[in-house]
Formats: structure tokens, sequence, C-alpha cells
């Protein structure tokens, strides 16, 4: 676990980032929004939960999409957005910005060749019905099942997994990971203009948990954060709520204040 000066300067760096997006944004019509513990942080501290070493923003999928087409040209040499669209060996269903020139050395990436700066965790959202759809239920099941294999293929997981996984793996080389990963992206992707709902298949929470009502996001609101104005959901409350309970303003024990613990940083 990180902790003191290291800590704050990882903090600061990141900071430093969602500046970048935020501008970037704002000068395109790409609307985004803090969310998850960065949500929760800008809320109860009005900054980063004090133990915590990432930052999370989400967009809806046509401004996501707009995002990475725009992405390498606006961020500059400084900066890189990586995604499926941008690295063919990647692996995840949400994007990171990165910072050219630092390290965040997970220790589950150690032997894997990629960039490895520090980052802020962008979701896309897309268009999905009640939580309890059966069809959508599956479509992000399968989608996340991709995913996992694709960790596997791709080295990020190792050792003791699932039979059915090792299989899957072994199976899954008829194709690349890029196509892998686009059809897992199809999947939950397609639009749908009557959806009521915006769920992130990419967030570690229970899917249910991140199906949301889009009422609940707009219009969108600002918030201070680290003394600077983001866009957060309008009904951060309930959006708070539904992911963390009901007493998401009050601190957890010690013991669970942790954080992601890199094996090395480099600013």
């Amino acid at each position: 676990m990180i902790s003191g000066d290291m800590l704050r300067k990882l903090q600061m760096t990141e900071l430093e980032i969602l500046l970048k997006v935020d501008d970037i944004c704002r000068k395109n019509n790409i609307k985004y929004f803090l969310v998850g513990g960065t949500l929760l942080g800008a809320v109860r501290h009005q900054g980063f939960i004090p133990w915590d070493d990432d930052l999370d923003i989400a967009m809806p999928r046509a401004d996501y999409q707009k995002f990475v087409e725009i992405s390498s040209k606006a961020l500059g040499s400084q900066y890189h957005f990586q995604c499926v669209e941008n690295d063919a060996d990647y692996w995840l269903l949400f994007g990171k910005v990165r910072k050219n020139g630092t390290v965040f050395a997970e220790s589950r990436l150690k032997n894997i060749q990629t960039n490895k700066g520090i980052f802020i965790d962008v979701f896309p959202l897309d268009d999905g019905n009640k939580p309890n759809d059966f069809l959508q239920k599956v479509r992000i099941k399968t989608a996340r099942k991709i995913q996992y294999v694709m960790y596997c293929r791709r080295g990020v997981i190792a050792g003791d997994v699932p039979l059915q996984i090792k299989i899957l793996t072994k199976l899954s080389r008829v194709m690349s990971i890029n196509k892998w990963m686009r059809l897992g992206q199809k999947i939950v992707s397609h639009k749908n203009r009557n959806a009521k709902y915006y769920f992130n298949v990419g967030s570690n929470y229970n899917y249910k948990k991140q199906t949301i009502l889009k009422e609940k996001y707009y219009p969108l609101k600002e918030l201070e954060f680290e003394g600077h104005r983001f866009f957060v959901p309008n009904d951060y409350d309930f959006v708070l709520k539904q992911i963390f309970g009901t007493n998401y303003m009050e601190l957890p024990e010690k013991e669970k204040r942790v954080n992601h613990a890199p094996e090395y940083i480099s600013f």
C-alpha cells in the first residue's frame, strides 16, 4: 500500500491528467462525469479519498467514441488514450488515459509489454434496460467473459484459473485479441434510443449496482474536486447510495482503507 508524499504525488499526477481530459471534453462538447470512488471523494472529501490511488470518470458510449476519435491529436505527445481502438493487444472494455514518461507498475503487469504510465480510467456507459433484463444480463456476462479470457491470454492472469477458462483461452487463438475485444464491445454497445438506463460493463462493481436511470445523471452538475470543478451526475446522492449504500458519507474501518499498492512508481 502506498501512502504519504508518494501517494499525494500520484494523486496530483492523476489530477493533472483529469484537467487535460476536462479541457478536451469542454472544448469538444463531450459529456463526462466523475464516478465510483472519485465521485465519492468529491462529495465526501471535496477531493481524493485520502487513501485512494486511482481516478475514475465515465462517458456515454457516443461521447466515449468521439473521445477515441480525437484523442491522439487532442492529447498530444504527453498523454496516450489506451483503448481497444488504439492498442492492438489491449484487454479491457474501458480505456485509460496515461501520462507518457511515467510508470505505475502493477504487479500483475510486471511481465506484460504495454504502456504502464500513470493513468485515469474512462468507462463507457451503454444504453440499457432494467437490471433484471435477461438478455442484457447475458450480453454483459458474455462481454465480461471475453474480457477475462483475454486477461488470461495476455498473461495478466496466470496460474490457477478454471479449466473452462484455460480451454477457452486456447480456443480463442482463432482470432486476435483486438478482434475479440471489439466483439465484446459490440455485444454491449448497441444503441437504443428508448433505453431509460445506462450500464457500466467495465466496472468491478456488480452490474446491477451500475445499471442506473439516465435521468439520475442529467442535467450534469459541477462539484469541487481538489480545488477545481468537474462534472458529476445530477442526482449523485442516488448514484452513490446505489453503489456504496446509504451510509456512504461514513468513513470505513481503518483496515478497509486500502489501495492498489503498485510495485513501482516513477514520475
